[in-house]
């Protein structure tokens, strides 16, 4: 194998490794995200009540 090749190879396990690391944290923002609108929709109702 030569070595540019392997470079490419180990490059796009990077690359591949940064996208699922990329999608998890997104995930845990909308998760975050969702609970601060929750929180928010509450202060609102507590508020007209």
């Amino acid at each position: 194998m030569s070595i540019s090749l392997k470079r490419r190879l180990s490059y796009n396990e990077l690359v591949s490794q940064n996208r699922k690391e990329i999608m998890q944290d997104q995930s845990v923002l909308e998760k975050i995200e969702s609970k601060f609108e929750l929180k928010y929709q509450q202060l609102k109702e507590n508020k007209e009540a």
